[in-house]
């Protein structure tokens, strides 16, 4: 069965959230191995220091009949590149997911720049991808920031986005060119399977199969869930308690879980 987590009424503000990071501490690419990156120990005990190690030593702190749990989303490039018709002004759509309570071919979406856009207006796309093609869109509706967009009726939006789409790296991620074919591998945990996310469960890029192969070792359980990473993001914060600005998020859990 799949669900849609929703925010509580009420919580903390998301300005309890803030803090400063320095631009230069941000990688703007991988560690050379996906294991190789920096993981930061926490232990129990309150009162011993956070220690730092790396992500391929996560086999000793765990031990037998513990039990690792992984996100198998796969991240779709949702990115789409092109021009409003007429006029040929650009464009680019985020695409975030179906909406058949709105049409059988429509998609909600971000957009910038969103307010050149209008309902009733068609855009076309070909850009970011490596295989060519076009596919057309015209504009539905226009809400609260969102886009729907409906598409020609029987479009498989799933495949043109993985012919013509851009992996969606987040806003931290500088790539003015656009991004790379290894982005492309690398934002992608070895692992998933199950399409529908826009952006990547981060701690997951950094599990290999060696990794997997030493908890197994252990007799360390593995277990799978699904939740598609959604717009938030791509979003900032918007100040405020129980505001209902954090955007729900599709998730499954299999039974054998």
């Amino acid at each position: 069965m799949q669900k849609k987590s929703d925010p509580t009424e009420d919580g903390p503000a998301s300005s309890d959230f803030n803090y400063e990071l320095p631009q230069d501490l941000i990688a703007q690419s991988p560690a050379a191995k996906r294991d190789g990156s920096r993981m930061m120990r926490v232990h129990r005990e309150r009162a011993v220091r956070p220690e730092a190690s790396l992500v391929r030593s996560l086999a000793d702190y765990l031990e037998q009949g513990d039990l690792l749990v992984r996100n198998r989303t796969r991240v779709f490039p949702a990115r789409l590149r092109g021009q409003r018709l007429p006029g040929g002004g650009a464009v680019e759509v985020l695409l975030l997911q179906a909406s058949p309570d709105q049409g059988p071919d429509c998609w909600q979406a971000l957009a910038k720049p969103l307010k050149r856009l209008r309902p009733e207006q068609k855009l076309s796309f070909s850009g970011g991808g490596s295989d060519g093609g076009t596919i057309e869109a015209r504009v539905r509706a226009i809400r609260n920031g969102y886009l729907w967009l409906d598409f020609a009726p029987g479009t498989e939006v799933l495949a043109c986005a993985e012919r013509l789409g851009e992996i969606p790296l987040p806003p931290y991620i500088e790539r003015p060119e656009g991004p790379t074919p290894e982005d492309r591998a690398r934002y992608q945990t070895i692992y998933a399977s199950d399409t529908g996310s826009v952006a990547a469960p981060t701690a997951g890029l950094h599990l290999t199969e060696a990794i997997f192969e030493s908890l197994a070792l252990k007799d360390v359980g593995v277990a799978e869930v699904v939740l598609h990473v959604g717009a938030a993001t791509f979003l900032s914060g918007q100040p405020g308690r129980g505001s209902g600005t954090v955007e729900p998020e599709t998730y499954f859990v299999p039974e054998e879980t």
